[in-house]
């Protein structure tokens, strides 16, 4: 989702053969891409817009009204994988992000 060139590329990296790429995400630059990976692994690429101007609109709308319950991004040290996985799987956490 990020459209950062290293994540697409680590992305194409780890599908197998016959997998699905879906990118979401843009970059303000154009992003390089290793054809081989899509050629050798047979691989689907897809992109998709994610949202609209008007859907933040819609979704500023909700957290104001207070019709939707934000939760805050949880980072987790590495050594702390369980206690992340747990909060997301409990769904006291949204978004888990692991820091080395």
């Amino acid at each position: 989702c990020s459209g950062n060139e290293k994540a697409i590329a680590s992305g194409m990296r780890l599908l197998r053969r016959g997998g699905v790429y879906l990118e979401i995400g843009l970059s303000d630059v154009p992003v390089t891409l290793d054809w081989r990976q899509v050629v050798y692994k047979e691989l689907e690429i897809y992109g998709s817009i994610s949202s609209m101007k008007c859907s933040w609109e819609v979704a500023g709308g909700y957290l104001a009204d207070k019709k939707v319950r934000a939760m805050p991004l949880t980072v987790y040290p590495l050594e702390d994988w369980e206690a992340a996985l747990h909060a997301y799987e409990s769904r006291n956490a949204i978004k888990v992000l692991l820091r080395p």
